[in-house]
């Protein structure tokens, strides 16, 4: 079940909606497939993990995370106990490279937790690795869409297609056939407005 408003997926028992406030009712929180049963399926996508390169995006958390580890060895651990510098390097390497690892490893699940379905009528995503949270976009609530392409993205031949709505936005990142779904939903979108 699915709120019209701005999507989210809905229990079946629920008046309002988490996200958005709206009033719900049995009509509007019908799935759209359970609602349209001609409505196919166009694409499935998941984003390209970038690996090690796709952690240089995140390169200023994994810097605070690391530099805060290896204050707190330097500053806290190593005067009370006589650590000798070998064992200071040590800390400070260890510093370094742990937050690299977690980073690569939560960007991984991440990534093979997340999912867009497009239809005929809406997008429906997965985008979280920790809480799973699944929503749905229709094409007519689109207010605006970009392609964007970092350097990072563009040594891997991926983009992202940024789509703006009024309760919000949605990155559909890491994208190999970028291109091919962006002119995909600027169809969809301008059939949708001309409705």
């Amino acid at each position: 079940m699915f709120c019209n408003q701005c999507g989210k997926e809905t229990e079946n028992n629920q008046r309002f909606c988490s996200q958005c406030g709206a009033t719900l009712s049995k009509a509007e929180t019908a799935s759209p497939i359970q609602n349209n049963q001609e409505e196919k399926l166009i694409y499935t996508v998941q984003p390209c993990y970038l690996g090690m390169l796709g952690i240089v995006q995140s390169l200023n958390s994994i810097a605070r995370f690391s530099i805060g580890i290896t204050l707190f060895f330097l500053l806290a651990i190593a005067p009370r106990y006589h650590v000798q510098l070998i064992h200071i390097l040590i800390g400070c390497g260890v510093g370094l490279i742990v937050p690299v690892i977690i980073f690569w490893y939560m960007g991984l699940k991440n990534n093979q937790a997340t999912y867009y379905h497009f239809f005929d009528n809406h997008i429906e995503y997965q985008d979280k690795f920790f809480g799973v949270e699944k929503n749905m976009i229709r094409y007519s609530n689109f207010t605006e869409m970009q392609l964007n392409k970092t350097i990072i993205q563009q040594l891997y031949g991926v983009g992202s297609i940024i789509i703006n709505t009024a309760n919000g936005n949605l990155v559909v990142r890491d994208l190999k056939n970028y291109q091919e779904i962006y002119e995909f939903l600027q169809k969809k979108y301008l059939h949708s407005q001309r409705a």
